[in-house]
């Protein structure tokens, strides 16, 4: 980014704010056009994210990431959600698609100043919402507790929980302090695993999206992060 007036250089505040206002603004107007041009797609999307078969099914894969039902589902969102953004790279999936673009960004622009701007859904946390429940119910000792178990599934939550997007939203901002925990968790998973990660011989090459040590970055001089609230 270039300025006329040589006052603001220096300033990460003024810079990180209009880097903010110009991604909003890019973010509208796309999201604007994706409305006029693929309507009918959006609608029918609409439709089917409300039926009970589409629940279950996004249900039985948020349970089972690994089964072929779940690649299935994911690789069908991603056709429709790809008209307006991309994901957020959380998933062992995600995280090496991600790896590969990065490194083509590297690849291609060379070591400089990358943007990359990620949203971490702290309110979808298991961890979260199996505390809230055990705080909630004060079960923190009971051993027949499902939710004291490492085993707990999303599937285990109340209905209102798994189904209702504001229910856990509502989760989120009642518990702030445990959210920005959970938060901050995420992000550490996402700059430790994709962004930071040890380089290898295979990065371009790696097909395997549980192994580790296919990173993005050879060398790292700086890394800064900037949080939104």
């Amino acid at each position: 980014m270039h300025y006329w007036d040589g006052r603001f250089v220096r300033s990460v505040t003024f810079t990180t704010k209009l880097f903010d206002q110009m991604q909003r603004y890019s973010a509208v107007q796309k999201a604007a056009r994706v409305g006029v041009t693929h309507g009918k797609t959006i609608e029918k999307f609409g439709q089917i994210i409300n039926t009970s078969r589409f629940k279950q099914a996004f249900a039985n894969a948020k349970s089972n990431p690994d089964s072929k039902e779940d690649f299935w589902l994911n690789a069908r969102l991603f056709r429709l959600l790809s008209l307006v953004g991309g994901s957020v790279p959380l998933s062992p999936f995600e995280r090496a698609a991600t790896r590969l673009k990065l490194g083509a960004m590297r690849y291609r622009y060379g070591i400089a100043l990358h943007w990359v701007t990620i949203a971490p859904p702290e309110y979808g946390d298991l961890l979260l919402h199996r505390i809230a429940v055990l705080q909630r119910q004060r079960v923190w000792n009971d051993p027949d507790c499902v939710y004291v178990h490492s085993g707990c599934w999303f599937e285990n939550l109340p209905a209102n929980i798994r189904y209702d997007a504001r229910a856990r939203l509502a989760v989120s901002a009642q518990y702030p302090a445990l959210s920005a925990q959970v938060f901050e968790r995420r992000l550490k998973m996402l700059t430790n695993d994709i962004i930071r990660c040890p380089n290898s011989g295979a990065t371009r090459v790696s097909t395997t999206y549980l192994g580790s040590g296919c990173g993005v970055y050879d060398r790292c001089a700086a890394f800064n992060a900037v949080i939104e609230l």
